[in-house]
């Protein structure tokens, strides 16, 4: 009975995602928090509260395993900008920062913009980069490819077998 219950139940993981990545919806454990710290509750959420308030902590968010949300391909990418938008990388930076396949984007010295981006494959990334080219007048770009990731948010991640 359980089994069919959760067999009819509508697949929504990737809003799952999006959400989390939007809103920020995942919290600390203060309870893990004040065990680890040996602490009392009310002083961790006290000063987890003081920190917000202080712009020290900016959101929490969870740490995915991209693999297993078919987003493996991860890529860094410097940007030199065209002419047309060379002085406003601040500009192109939040256009670009609306894509879902946008992790993260940096403003650079030598090279204007550092963009990560997950995709599917190689192919996606490759019609993302090309229409970002097309789109906002990139002059030159330079790809680097990450073929693993150890580390996360801080996070070392667990070394598991391939299955």
């Amino acid at each position: 009975m359980i089994l069919e219950y959760y067999s009819i139940m509508k697949d929504v993981v990737n809003k799952i995602v999006s959400v989390f990545q939007e809103k920020s919806l995942c919290t600390p454990k203060i309870v893990k928090i004040a065990s680890a710290l040996n602490e009392p509750p009310t002083t961790i959420h006290y000063n987890i509260k003081k920190m917000e308030e202080n712009g020290q902590i900016l959101s929490y968010k969870p740490v995915f395993d991209f693999k297993k949300l078919n987003r493996a391909y991860c890529a860094y990418s410097l940007i030199t900008l065209g002419q047309k938008h060379y002085g406003s990388p601040e500009e192109i930076a939040e256009k670009l920062a609306l894509s879902d396949l946008v992790e993260s984007i940096d403003i650079g010295a030598d090279y204007q913009l550092i963009l990560k981006t997950r995709t599917k494959d190689v192919e996606e990334f490759y019609a993302f980069m090309k229409q970002c080219i097309k789109d906002y007048d990139f002059a030159h770009t330079k790809t680097i490819t990450s073929l693993k990731q150890i580390k996360s948010e801080f996070r070392t991640l667990e070394n598991k077998k391939e299955k």
